[in-house]
């Protein structure tokens, strides 16, 4: 009888481990995590990320895809501040 009610325990500690599991990968993907810190610059500064930002993962659920977009406005725009922050020597 005690076991009747044991078991849905165990499969919703179950369900909330593998979803536990796939929130913090998912988390880990994004650029916000500095894990790495054999580099000096961080992972979400323009001269690392303007390669590959449209590629990270942005929002849980995306059908149209619009965040996975190159904005060419912003890339040219960022480049220029990447350009002057150098010219300035604060890079």
């Amino acid at each position: 009888m005690l076991m009747k009610f044991i078991y849905p325990i165990f499969i919703l500690t179950g369900a909330w481990f593998i979803v536990f599991c796939y929130v913090v990968y998912y988390s880990f993907e994004k650029v916000e995590i500095w894990l790495d810190r054999s580099q000096q610059v961080a992972p979400w500064d323009w001269s690392r990320i303007k390669d590959n930002y449209w590629k990270k993962p942005t929002l849980f659920f995306d059908r149209s895809g619009r965040t996975h977009e190159r904005l060419e406005i912003m890339e040219q725009l960022q480049n220029e501040m990447l350009e002057a922050a150098k010219k300035r020597g604060t890079r």
